[in-house]
């Protein structure tokens, strides 16, 4: 028997997408990490949100955030982007007040509750960007195939998971 024609190895992501266009045809545009238009990227689409660009002022709210962690040496725009990811994969979208007492170990630089505050507004408005655009980070995949959960049936025998701190 040829065995490997059993085996399929993907990125927990691209499982994500494949579930979405199952469950959302109407939105298969919007589940990829590329605008459909203009063929820009999430990274692109984060860079002109987070610089206030394209007449978009949402993310201004950051300034002092940005400003103290410039001053602590560390990359803001990295830095947000990052606190925004763990945010979202540790908090489900209806109980992100939580993330203002949650305590952050392992983070070198932790944030104060009204710089939470601030991360909290800004990822929202990131969302919505996001959407409008048509994009969707990984995170946003795993977070729109969550409303799915009990949609999805078993499709595989075994799984072998790597990389666990994405699920």
């Amino acid at each position: 028997k040829n065995i490997r024609k059993n085996i399929e190895v993907m990125p927990f992501f691209k499982f994500c997408q494949e579930q979405l266009h199952q469950f959302e045809p109407e939105n298969n545009k919007l589940y990829d990490d590329k605008t459909w238009k203009n063929e820009e990227h999430v990274d692109e689409i984060w860079r002109e949100f987070y610089r206030c660009e394209t007449n978009n002022k949402d993310a201004e709210i950051l300034i002092p955030l940005h400003d103290s962690l410039l001053a602590r040496g560390v990359s803001p725009e990295e830095y947000i982007r990052e606190e925004m990811d763990w945010l979202r994969s540790t908090v489900p979208p209806t109980q992100r007040d939580e993330y203002l007492s949650i305590e952050r170990a392992g983070r070198g630089y932790p944030l104060i509750q009204n710089f939470r505050q601030l991360i909290i507004y800004a990822l929202d408005r990131w969302e919505k960007k996001m959407k409008e655009v048509g994009v969707t980070d990984y995170l946003g995949l795993s977070t729109a195939l969550y409303a799915h959960r009990k949609k999805i049936k078993p499709s595989y025998k075994s799984i072998i998971v790597d990389e666990t701190q994405d699920f």
